[in-house]
């Protein structure tokens, strides 16, 4: 089921839309748009930040490139029409909810769904649209899973990750060791977190870093003139999240050098310290050459070879 939330924002606009044909349109849509609104320049950063969330995901396509068919024609095809449905699913939505609900309530709404399906059917329509909406969560849960996972994959294949994390497992075909990674994480964000705005001022401001070191020409200055904007507006409205944020990126610098290989060398330095930190765990003499991998399969030959003796005595 990969289309809940397509389906959910198909069912708030047509739903805006009979309210609208019946006569009963809030007096949002007569009202100034920027009535009583901010015009401080960091509020506006934050607002574009919940914005930009929403819309994110393309960027993500190429974590899958490797798994897919004809990815040169199909990784265009989806981030384009991606891009223009949910664009429009997401206008159409927004402009359903002012016309049911006042511009007020929609402003300082956590659960602007929630509202919307009170407001039409009283407590069952809420509780309805909170069903609705946790639904539509295991879609964009799933979806992210199944691409962000792939580049802790990739990081352990290319050694800056213990290999652990670069396997996958045959019997679901999956990177299953990356995804535990990667929920271990999620669940140590959300559990440290300030809840979902700041999580999403913490995701935000690390990947839109990110976009701006790789931008050119007229049309991108643009880009790259609103990525600094959005960059440097939250260290103003919320600099303590800020300030993590950038820490935490800045964090992976020495760890990139630490898991780099030294000009003769086979493996990290990092990555000999927990080789032989696991061996010794294990009892084990720790070996010369492997790293991870070795640590993780030393002693299978050995397991391998009495198998085959017993197999032949039989």
């Amino acid at each position: 089921m990969p289309h809940q939330s397509e389906i959910i924002q198909v069912s708030i606009t047509i739903l805006g839309l009979v309210q609208l044909a019946r006569g009963r349109a809030s007096t949002s849509l007569t009202e100034p748009i920027f009535e009583d609104t901010s015009s401080s320049p960091s509020a506006y950063a934050l607002a574009l930040y919940s914005g930009l969330w929403a819309f994110d995901g393309w960027d993500q396509a190429n974590y899958v490139g490797g798994e897919m068919k004809s990815p040169e024609k199909n990784i265009p095809r989806a981030i384009h029409s991606s891009m223009a449905i949910v664009s429009a699913l997401f206008l159409l939505a927004n402009l359903a909810y002012f016309v049911v609900l006042d511009k007020a309530t929609v402003g300082l709404s956590n659960t602007v769904a929630l509202d919307f399906g009170r407001a039409l059917f009283g407590p069952i329509g809420g509780a309805v649209f909170a069903f609705m909406v946790a639904f539509s969560c295991f879609g964009a849960l799933n979806g992210s899973f199944f691409t962000s996972a792939r580049l802790i994959y990739v990081a352990g294949k290319e050694g800056y990750l213990p290999a652990l994390f670069g396997r996958h497992n045959k019997a679901l075909k999956t990177p299953l060791n990356a995804m535990c990674l990667q929920a271990v994480l999620t669940i140590a964000f959300i559990v440290v977190g300030g809840g979902f705005r700041s999580l999403i001022n913490f995701a935000v401001v690390a990947s839109w870093a990110f976009y701006f070191l790789t931008t050119w020409i007229v049309t991108p200055l643009i880009f790259c003139a609103v990525c600094l904007f959005l960059l440097c507006m939250p260290i103003i409205a919320a600099p303590l999240e800020a300030i993590a944020v950038l820490g935490f990126v800045i964090m992976g610098i020495p760890v990139y050098y630490l898991t780099q290989k030294a000009e003769g060398e086979n493996t990290p330095p990092i990555v000999n310290f927990f080789t032989n930190v696991f061996a010794r765990i294990r009892g084990r003499p720790s070996p010369r050459e492997g790293g991870w991998q070795a640590v993780a399969t030393d002693g299978d030959e050995h397991e391998h070879v009495e198998m085959s003796e017993q197999f032949r005595i039989s």
